[in-house]
């Protein structure tokens, strides 16, 4: 298996793949380095003739705060001096559609994928976890769409797939 990531560690144990989201002084918050690696590191997984399902669970005291607002600049809603308004926009959909097709990733892995959630599931998190197969979570868990607190919309997965999960009773 070929894969390493400053943000994302993989473990074996047996058939049990695990994806480690790997910034526990960040709380795990996803960025850009986040988005390239999951479906590198889940194609490393499903290309492991031994894995039989992947579980995704986070380092340190919570599986995930969201996107790391402080990195993406995403929570500043300003384009660098120079940056016409249609450029600004072509960024910003080029990087949430790698942030989609990260979460969708997930969703489309061949081999069965389990999140394991502790502490806070906030925001892109929740994103993350809508796109795996089953959820489990820990009674510490607590869980929001925190991204119309800043204006944002839930576009990477939240709003296609939370309304399935929670009409199937499956949370």
């Amino acid at each position: 298996m070929d894969f390493s990531s400053e943000v994302v560690s993989i473990e074996k144990n047996g058939g049990v793949g695990t994806i480690w989201l790997d910034r526990p002084d960040k709380y795990n918050a996803l960025n850009e380095a986040f988005w390239l690696a999951i479906p590198k590191a889940l194609s490393a997984l499903a290309a492991d003739e031994d894995i039989r399902v992947v579980l995704v669970a986070g380092r340190g005291k919570h599986f995930c705060v969201g996107i790391d607002l402080v990195q993406s600049g995403m929570g500043s809603h300003q384009r660098p001096a120079g940056e016409s308004e249609a450029i600004a926009n072509l960024r910003q959909l080029e990087g949430t559609t790698r942030f989609q097709d990260a979460m969708s990733s997930l969703a489309k892995c061949p081999l069965p994928v389990i999140a394991v959630i502790h502490g806070h599931c906030l925001g892109a998190g929740i994103d993350m976890i809508t796109a795996c197969d089953i959820r489990i979570a820990s009674a510490d868990s607590n869980f929001s769409v925190r991204e119309t607190r800043i204006g944002l919309v839930a576009d990477v997965g939240t709003l296609q797939r939370l309304p399935k999960i929670l009409n199937a009773g499956h949370v």
